[in-house]
């Protein structure tokens, strides 16, 4: 086996890994918010996840158990 196969064999791996994109691509041309869902998706996780640690921030500054206070 040759480097060459090797990276030939890689390169088409890498190829087919990202063949969904070539649809996504087609597909904006017609609908935006159909080629962008994947986009927003991990906005909405995002903010869910900065929501849910708003949250934990301030349970813990109600029950006293964080210190802002730096150390001299």
């Amino acid at each position: 086996m040759s480097i060459t196969s090797v990276l030939e064999a890689t390169g088409t791996a890498i190829t087919a890994a990202l063949s969904p994109f070539k649809a996504l691509l087609k597909t904006e041309i017609t609908n935006w918010w159909g080629a962008n869902f994947m986009n927003w998706f991990f906005v909405l996780i995002a903010l869910f996840g900065f929501v849910y640690v708003l949250i934990q921030i301030r349970k813990y500054e109600k029950d006293g158990t964080i210190d802002y206070q730096e150390e001299a």
